[in-house]
């Protein structure tokens, strides 16, 4: 099968990982208030859903703008999903996707709430090594940074704890002598 994949063009992997998802993916609500304490103000409130169109639930992030309902979907179908869902959509290209929508200008024109599920929805995808470089690669380590030094002042606290949790996850992936270490800014 590893001579085949590398045979695939980045889309065609990222189909074969989203119809893998189709399988991967609960078909049952998350009802679970257990843990509530533990999840940023951003995702405590929402009213996402477990969801298992996972092609079409990528597609309204990458073509639908974000918004908020797919991002509250995205957070909750991770969070119920685990690991192999969390790696399913990295594959598909979810990462760099969510990182533009914390970053970019989606977020920046939309509700507070379109960066804040993006930090989350992160911070839920990227479990290992692997899913740490996709950001890495992206350049998400200096956005985020840059995210947090220009809104961090504005006083949103479930933003920079959501951006925090990304980088305390991740930062550990950087190379020794990454330019994120060397850079001033």
């Amino acid at each position: 099968a590893g001579a085949a994949d590398a045979q695939l063009t980045p889309e065609e992997r990222a189909r074969a990982a989203l119809m893998k998802m189709r399988d991967l993916v609960p078909r049952t609500s998350w009802n679970s208030d257990s843990d509530a304490g533990f999840l940023p103000l951003s995702t405590v409130a929402t009213s996402g859903r477990v969801r298992n169109d996972a092609p079409a639930l990528l597609a309204e992030l990458v073509h639908g703008g974000g918004g908020q309902a797919p991002l509250e979907d995205l957070c909750v179908t991770l969070r119920s999903g685990g690991y192999e869902v969390a790696e399913s959509f990295c594959d598909a290209g979810a990462v760099e996707s969510t990182l533009a929508l914390l970053t970019g200008d989606a977020g920046a024109s939309g509700e507070v709430n379109v960066r804040r599920l993006a930090a989350e929805a992160l911070w839920l995808m990227i479990y290992d090594h692997e899913s740490s470089q996709r950001l890495i690669k992206a350049g998400g380590h200096g956005q985020v940074i840059k995210l947090l030094r220009e809104e961090g002042s504005r006083g949103d606290a479930a933003l920079s704890g959501g951006a925090l949790r990304v980088l305390g996850e991740t930062l550990y992936s950087e190379t020794r002598k990454a330019d994120l270490w060397e850079s001033p800014d």
